[in-house]
């Protein structure tokens, strides 16, 4: 029994991570029905650059912490600005190549910088696993993401774009800033994210640029257009792959999401907890 409550603990853990990750990149489809395909690469971005900035001596956990999230801000708001704002905002096809292009970018400068492995940088600075922690900062991350969408303004306005872009439109809501506060927003989900992830696993470098095979399947296992999905899609990943984890290779393991998502998807298509979506056609 103790063990059973292990795993559940594991799974919760690890399927608070991914909810808070798949609750940006729905985030960021809701608000310009864009697929972001490099919402993986986020995350293995601010956690190469915490691991990076956590490497050098005379910086403490904090300061890296907090260069990171500085650092990734102003990258994410960079990279929506360059690439994703000057094309057409009717074509979404664009817009997926891009953001698959940005992916691959990132991979090749990620696998173009050795790290010491993430567990020796993490021992160095007196970083343990600390469980209990992460799931207590993984779940307020994800109560102050509800709150943030529900309560404020500006959240308010990023849902109104989100539920009617044209009503949002004729209110005069500036459309292009509230898509780029939604990037910003949804990438700093992402960076906190893979720091948690890889301070309560250990991954290393090699494992940073396949992170998003990780969240992806979680993401459309709870569904496109749901924050609601995002969060059980990603719990429920979570337990699955933790519980599985010691009873099965991992090779076997890593495929586990996909062969769920293959037996879920003909019954459900859009995801379990998804509202009907329309993706062709649809205006940024």
């Amino acid at each position: 029994m103790t063990d059973l409550w292990n795993l559940l603990f594991k799974g919760l853990l690890l399927g608070s991570i991914y909810a808070l990750s798949a609750m940006g990149f729905v985030l960021i489809f809701k608000t310009g029905k864009v697929i972001n395909l490099a919402h993986g690469q986020f995350m293995a971005m601010g956690t190469f650059i915490f691991l990076l900035l956590s490497s050098l001596s005379g910086l403490s956990v904090i300061t890296a912490l907090l260069m990171t999230i500085l650092i990734s801000l102003f990258m994410i708001f960079a990279i929506e600005r360059l690439f994703i704002r000057p094309l057409p905002p009717v074509d979404m096809t664009r817009c997926i190549f891009m953001t698959l292009g940005i992916m691959l970018m990132f991979k090749g400068l990620i696998s173009s910088v050795l790290l010491s492995p993430a567990e020796d940088i993490l021992r160095r600075q007196g970083i343990y696993s600390t469980h209990t922690a992460s799931l207590i900062i993984g779940t307020i991350s994800i109560l102050i993401f509800f709150l943030f969408l529900r309560t404020s303004s500006l959240g308010l306005y990023i849902r109104a774009v989100g539920d009617n872009r044209n009503a949002a439109i004729s209110l005069g809501l500036p459309i292009e800033s509230l898509f780029t506060f939604s990037w910003v927003i949804a990438g700093m989900a992402a960076v906190v994210s893979g720091i948690l992830l890889t301070i309560n696993s250990g991954s290393g470098a090699a494992d940073l640029v396949s992170m998003e095979t990780r969240i992806f399947p979680a993401i459309v296992l709870g569904g496109l257009g749901s924050m609601r999905g995002a969060v059980m899609g990603g719990i429920l990943m979570g337990i699955l792959e933790t519980c599985a984890g010691g009873r099965i290779s991992s090779p076997l393991r890593d495929l586990l999401p996909y062969m769920i998502l293959i037996l879920i998807l003909p019954i459900r298509h859009l995801g379990l907890f998804s509202n009907k979506v329309d993706l062709p056609g649809i205006k940024r």
